[in-house]
């Protein structure tokens, strides 16, 4: 199916696959922050924070911090008094499963990695022959020579980029440089010889001709 040939549409259903590879019990992912709660005027106070479980981590206060009577904790929050004050080590849910953390993991990943692919494709240059814009540097420029056939002079151009024009009895002829010293012209096909002041076209079954490099 040619949808499927897209690197978005590819990276989803590569998610898809992997998140049924994860275990599907719903154990949550967990993390931890550390908060201090103090009992300031040895009043009871409470520290706001939602949380799974909390452990006194380290006692700042001289006064005693026995968990039941000077402080302890509840889903929503860590509570003081006594004149306690401590560090607390909160765990918290992040709210997504283990395996859901790292479906979403996999996703994201597949996701950007689908769009750089997708970027780089619209940035890539189409795909050129090695030779058929690079013709020698001897053979780049404005030369004037005569036709075998018309017995005529006519004026080449040879671009750096492979364009060729020849101006030929009042009309313009196109070209194009194919590959090492070959070149076409209209219908024909030609072979190119440097010599001294220009280059020779010699012809694939008929005469050559010379033309020289104009001032």
């Amino acid at each position: 199916m040619p949808f499927l040939k897209h690197p978005l549409v590819r990276a989803v259903c590569l998610a898809q696959s992997l998140i049924l590879m994860v275990p599907a019990a719903p154990v949550y992912a967990a993390s931890t922050k550390t908060i201090t709660c103090d009992s300031r005027d040895f009043e009871r106070v409470r520290c706001d924070i939602s949380n799974k479980s909390v452990r006194l981590k380290r006692q700042l206060s001289v006064s005693s911090c026995r968990e039941g009577r000077d402080w302890g904790y509840d889903k929503r929050g860590v509570w003081v008094d006594n004149g306690c004050e401590a560090e607390f080590e909160v765990t918290q849910d992040s709210g997504l499963s283990n395996g859901e953390a790292a479906a979403a993991i996999i996703i994201g990943g597949l996701l950007l990695g689908a769009l750089a692919m997708g970027d780089d494709d619209k940035k890539a240059p189409p795909a050129a022959s090695s030779s058929a814009t690079m013709p020698p540097n001897w053979a780049v420029g404005g030369f004037r020579g005569r036709n075998p056939s018309t017995q005529k002079n006519e004026d080449l151009t040879i671009e750096r980029n492979g364009q060729i024009k020849v101006f030929r009895q009042g009309l313009t002829v196109p070209g194009q440089w194919l590959s090492g010293q070959q070149l076409s012209i209209q219908n024909d096909t030609f072979r190119a010889e440097r010599i001294s002041g220009g280059l020779r076209l010699i012809h694939a079954s008929g005469p050559s001709s010379d033309y020289f490099l104009l001032d």
